[in-house]
């Protein structure tokens, strides 16, 4: 016998034999009943007295990881069942047998407790157990078998329970049950430790810190509130008392996260100010100390207290500075401590870009934002790499934001390798695990600062997915927070941050592009977080962006709303600082103007209201309402008199000021001649101040960032000036006007189309210029930018930076900063033709023949242009708003396609010439040749299809039309002096009618998006082109016909028209290279950003032949022709639907080094186009005539019917232009 159990025995059997047995035995007679009972029950269970108390004892095990956690749990559930089953038959208690701890059912339900309590630890790492244990807490709890008296009633013996509380809201939280079953259980718990005035802080600090995630939902925050504040706010804790002032922390740090959440900033403030401002935190409770800062702050933000959340960075900086200079700290609290210091400096710099008017206040800022980095560079990227990361690209955003581009690119440059070399042991939270988001969270914040850069430069698609990745990467992150029960918006988190911002972000960037529909989809989105009643220090970008929203789709009851929650923000806003509440002020009165001036667009659109009485009145009270705005800026002037004021303050209230005149113009508000005057000073001043920020930008090392630079105001200065042309009497400042004009022409077109003018810049330099060593330099150097720019695309479109592409893309920087050097070593003089400049009004006149016009649209509110011929220089500007025009262009397409009453057309197309045309037209005099320039209102506009009701011309039988990309694109291209006359002698191209399956158009549009690319630019299988694409019979005709026009040509037709085939030719040879095919414009292939032509499929995919020829492709094409046709359907399209006019396959054209192309403004008949390219190519060969001019004569014969009254129509022949040389 085992010699425990034997022990056991010999003592229960003295038992027996004792004088208080033989008593009960003999009074009552109850005691064989009793003890029967329980020995049926301990055989039911298969537990002996032994086994119980062996049972009991191994409980202790759970916190022994080598014990066997699940025999232990197996076992201890048997013995509860057993101790309920006792409970059951004896639910009073017993009447004879006191040798089990008495006639009361108390020691049993204190043995289920101990049980209980021990036992949770073993359930720690069994997830799916968890449930298992809360529903035996629950059953105890259900069946009273847990309550106060069990706990806390007085007996020899200490009843533990910590542990059950502990466990039990931690595998709540991980099993992630819906919090209206769960609270129930939690009210219950909660009233039991309530019940005991000893234990309450301990014990209700533990619980809700285990369960503070999920009972922040809003169905149990209120009741959690309410049950933490009479215990905290209770004089009974004794903050002397250490144990005490640690659960009072720590439960203050829970109710701070809870009026958070709650959005209750007032009981926060006064919280941190009645119970925790006045605690004297010891150096080893630092962490606490910086807590309660954070908290203070947050509340004081969300509160709009600006002042107060100031001074609370500027205390919390003073105070880390201080400890560290007194303390010594374990490396994990000392790394803590610096991060928190970084992070706060560069938040007090940030905040003096809003506040800061002074030069003194400027330096301040500097003096923050260096230390900050100083310390990060110095410090933190050696200890902790992931903390320098983050706090990284919140200086990188400064440096954005100070337009220290250059500083902000290389830091970018060198963190996102960085990012991707970010390893699991660089991982500071390895035991909280989550490592992979928080690497995707990494790479996503810094792809945000490249968004900011690419909005700025107009890279807009590119932009919006950078955004929209952020918001799956927040998503997917807070997806796997313990906070489930909280919607993302409410969560406090740099995540939750991210995902508001990146919302607000994307409806910013969708009104730039005027995408209505979208604009629409966002607001609505954001309003559920963003609204009167909600209204947080994160909300205010958000009410303005709304009520640009609203100004562009002219609905008065969005800015109301709109004005309505600005101005409720504002009246919340509490700052002493006069210069922030200056511009809080004159904010509120720019909107309120805007909201006069879309109401007055209801009597200017409405010829039986317009200058009406109420008409009169409501422009009368816009006046005045402008009138004080200038008498505000006034003020705020004379007060600032003595100040030395900083360049962010003279920017911003130049601004300021320019806005006022342009509210002026359009509210036809008087303006007087001094007003103009001090108007045009102050256009000066912005003029130089926009252009020294283009030099930050033309300066940079790296052609990454650049595309287009955001000219928009100097844009609104022109028409302005314009404006003031046509009404004010211009001989006394005419010579003004004209300077500033001029000046103004040359900022705006500095960046449009920037990539292709460089593009073709360096193309025309390399035909021109016979040094061969110069021409290979070039060479590389376009096909390193061009490997730059698939690579930046590739990076956009990535799931993530995983595999090396910022690596990459160093390295080709590297090379592409050596051939760089190299260049402008070896050909200085050839390398000064390279740099990127402004273009200026003399430069296009050097460039123009006689009899040629140039017309560079620059429109914003308004329409306005600038017009150029040999020997003068004037502009025109018009009162259609900009937003109608475009949305004219949308019906006038419609128009085109849905009828076919030619009269009908025209009467449409002549309000086009009225509001466009009519006003050049009385500035280019004879002048029969016109090059267009388009802005993004008029790309989308075949000009020739404009009709002239009274000389029921169009303007196609007017003038001959040719487009440029830009004013450097034409200027370049002019430079070169090779005849470049299409002849006889020419040596033609032509690759079309590839092999395809015979499909309807329909089956086309419809199944294009099944297309699936790899990374590499690839299509997985190209037999989907075959089946996706119908064949073009008429286009082999059109090449043949076509090829004999020129004694030397070649065809690639039917088989032969594949990528294979093309790229093995050396193109250079060929002077004319004709398209005749489909053309995919972006947005219709699935996992591509980019347009194609398609060719004929191979039977297996490769590298070099996929059967669709990108643009990135055809970028890396090594061209020398004359002309290039793209016989296709809307080849003249855009990037993508948000990049520059001609920048899809006309760009890549150009950049491979072609000098003219002719392409589509929308899809087109396969007979059509043939006719229409025969004729106009046969019309250049055989009568020796310009391009334009062909192309002009041949659409005026299919206005005149000469091919059939069908073709009349402007569908047929309106979409071809000529663009280039």
């Amino acid at each position: 016998m085992n010699i425990g159990k034997y022990i056991v025995l010999i003592i229960f059997f003295s038992f027996l034999s004792s004088k208080s047995y033989t008593e009960t035995k003999d009074s009552t007679g109850n005691f064989y009943k009793e003890m029967t009972i329980l020995n049926q029950i301990s055989k039911k269970h298969n537990l002996d007295f032994y086994k119980q108390t062996e049972i009991m004892e191994n409980t202790f095990d759970c916190l022994n990881k080598d014990a066997d956690h699940i025999k232990i749990i197996q076992e201890s559930t048997s013995l509860l069942n057993l101790l309920l089953d006792i409970l059951i038959n004896f639910p009073d208690g017993f009447k004879s047998v006191e040798h089990i701890g008495g006639k009361s059912t108390l020691v049993q339900k204190r043995k289920i407790v101990k049980i209980l309590n021990n036992i949770s630890w073993c359930f720690q790492d069994y997830k799916e157990y968890m449930s298992a244990y809360i529903d035996l807490v629950r059953k105890f709890i259900d069946l009273n078998h847990i309550n106060s008296e069990v706990l806390y009633s007085k007996s020899d013996e200490k009843v533990y329970s910590q542990s059950i509380w502990m466990n039990y809201s931690w595998f709540v939280e991980q099993t992630r049950e819906d919090i209206k079953k769960s609270w129930p259980y939690d009210e219950k718990i909660l009233k039991i430790l309530k019940s005991n005035p000893e234990t309450l802080l301990h014990a209700v600090t533990t619980y809700i810190q285990f369960s503070n995630y999920r009972l922040k939902d809003n169905h149990t925050r209120e009741k959690i509130l309410k049950l933490v504040k009479p215990i905290l706010y209770s004089k009974k804790i004794d903050l002397n008392n250490k144990d005490d002032i640690q659960d009072f922390i720590r439960l203050s740090e829970d109710y701070f996260a809870f009026l958070i959440a709650d959005k209750n900033y007032k009981e926060c403030i006064k919280y941190y100010n009645d119970k925790i401002k006045s605690i004297d935190f010891s150096y080893d409770k630092i962490k606490n100390k910086i807590t309660a800062f954070n908290n203070n702050i947050n509340c004081q933000m969300n509160s709009l207290n600006w002042d107060e959340s100031f001074a609370g960075y500027e205390e919390k900086i003073q105070y880390l500075d201080d400890a560290l200079e007194k303390h010594k700290f374990d490396k994990d609290t000392e790394i803590e401590i610096y991060n928190q210091l970084i992070d706060s400096l560069i938040a007090v710099a940030g905040g003096y870009n809003i506040t800061g008017f002074s030069q003194e206040e400027f330096d301040k800022k500097v003096t923050y934002l260096e230390r900050a980095r100083k310390l990060n560079d110095n410090y933190m990227k050696s200890e902790s790499l992931y903390r320098y990361l983050y706090s990284n690209k919140n200086i990188i955003d400064q440096d954005i934001y100070n337009l220290e581009i250059d500083k902000a690119e290389k830091n970018l440059n060198s963190s996102l390798l960085l990012v991707e070399k970010f390893s699991y042991e660089d991982y500071p939270y390895k035991k909280q695990g989550g490592f992979e988001n928080q690497k995707k969270d990494l790479e996503v914040v810094y792809l945000e600062s490249l968004a900011s850069i690419f909005v700025q430069t107009k890279r807009y698609s590119e932009a919006i997915k950078l955004y929209e990745n952020i918001i799956r990467s927040s998503e997917n992150i807070l997806s796997v927070s313990s906070q489930q029960n909280l919607k993302i918006t409410d969560h406090n988190t740099i995540e939750a941050f991210q995902f508001k911002a990146a919302h607000v972000q994307l409806l910013r960037v969708y009104i730039l592009v005027s995408d209505l529909e979208k604009q629409k989809k966002y607001v609505n989105k954001i309003s559920e977080w963003c609204n009167k009643e909600i209204n947080s220090y994160d909300c205010l970008f958000f009410f303005q962006q709304k009520m640009e929203y609203a100004k562009k789709t002219r609905n008065i009851g969005v800015m109301n709303e709109a004005y309505d929650e600005m101005k409720n923000y504002y009246e919340k806003f509490s700052t002493k600082n006069i210069y922030v509440n200056f511009m809080t002020d004159t904010e509120l009165l720019r909107h309120k103007v805007s909201l006069y001036a879309v109401k007055e667009l209801e009597f200017t659109n409405d010829p039986k209201k317009i200058n009406s009485k109420e008409h009169l009145d409501l422009r009368k009270l816009l006046c005045n309402e402008l009138k004080k705005f200038e008498k505000k800026s006034n003020r705020i002037e004379k007060h600032l008199a003595k100040t030395v004021k900083n360049k962010d303050y003279i920017e911003r209230t130049s601004y300021i000021n320019a806005g006022l005149y342009f509210m002026k113009q359009s509210s036809k508000c008087k303006i007087s001649k001094s007003h103009q005057k001090k108007s045009l000073k102050l256009f000066q001043q912005i003029i130089e101040i926009e252009k020294n920020k283009l030099d930050i930008w033309m300066n940079l090392p790296s052609n990454f960032y650049q595309y287009e630079v955001n000219t928009d105001l100097i844009s609104q200065i022109g028409s302005t000036i314009a404006y003031y042309k046509d009404e004010f009497d211009t001989k006394k400042n005419l010579n003004e006007y004209d300077k500033l004009l001029r000046e103004i022409f040359s900022l705006t077109q500095y960046g449009k189309n920037l990539f292709i003018t460089n593009s073709i810049k360096n193309s025309i330099n390399s035909i021109i210029n016979e040094n061969n060593d110069f021409k290979n330099l070039i060479y590389k150097r376009n096909t390193m930018t061009t490997k730059l720019d698939i690579l930046t695309k590739d990076i956009l479109n990535s799931v993530s930076l995983s595999d090396k592409k910022f690596e990459d893309k160093n390295n080709l920087e590297k090379k592409l900063k050596n051939i760089n050097l190299k260049i402008s070593k070896d050909f200085p003089e050839l390398n000064k033709n390279l740099k990127t400049k402004f273009y200026n009004v003399e430069d296009v006149q050097d460039s123009l023949n006689d009899g040629e016009v140039f017309i560079v649209f620059d429109s914003f509110d308004f329409i306005f242009a600038h017009i150029i011929t040999k020997k003068s220089y004037d502009v025109i500007h018009h009162p259609t708003p900009m937003d109608y025009l475009k949305e004219s262009i949308y019906i006038l397409r419609k128009l085109i396609f849905l009828n076919d009453n030619i009269d009908e057309i025209k009467d449409g197309l002549s309000v086009f010439y009225n509001s466009i045309f009519k006003k050049i037209e009385d500035k280019i005099e004879d002048n029969k040749k016109i090059i267009i320039v388009t802005d993004k209102y008029t790309e989308n506009i075949p000009f020739g299809i404009i009709y002239d009701k009274t000389n029921e011309k169009y303007l196609s039988e007017k003038y001959s039309l040719s487009y440029q990309p830009s004013v450097g694109s034409f200027v370049e291209l002019r430079k070169k002096i090779i005849n470049n006359k299409i002849t006889f002698k020419s040596n033609f191209l032509g690759i079309g009618n590839p092999l395809l399956q015979k499909k309807t158009f329909k089956d086309y549009i419809v199944s294009i998006t099944d297309f699936n690319i790899t990374r590499g630019g690839i299509l997985k299988d190209s037999s989907i082109i075959s089946e996706k694409y119908e064949n073009l019979p008429y286009s082999g005709k059109e090449l043949k016909s076509i090829s004999k026009l020129f004694s030397k040509n070649k065809l690639l037709l039917s088989k032969n028209a594949n990528e294979k085939t093309l790229k093995e030719l050396d193109l250079g040879d060929f002077d004319i290279i004709s398209f005749a095919t489909h053309a995919a414009v972006s947005g219709e292939l699935r996992d591509a950003s980019e347009p194609f032509l398609v060719l004929t499929p191979p039977e297996k995919t490769s590298f070099i032949n996929d059967g669709i020829l990108t643009a990135s492709e055809i970028s890396q094409l090594n061209l020398k022709a004359k002309l290039v046709i793209l016989s296709a359907c809307n080849t003249a399209s855009k990037e993508n639907e948000y990049a520059p006019g001609f920048s899809g396959l006309v760009a890549a054209f150009f950049k491979a080094g072609a000098e003219s192309i002719i392409a589509t403004h929308w899809p087109v008949a396969d007979k059509t186009t043939s006719i229409m390219l025969e004729e106009t190519i046969n019309k250049t060969v055989r009568q020796g005539i310009d391009l334009d001019i062909a192309l002009q004569l041949t659409k005026v014969e299919f206005i005149q019917g000469k091919y059939g009254a069908k073709y009349q129509n402007p569908k047929y022949w309106a979409p071809y232009v000529v663009i280039g040389n």
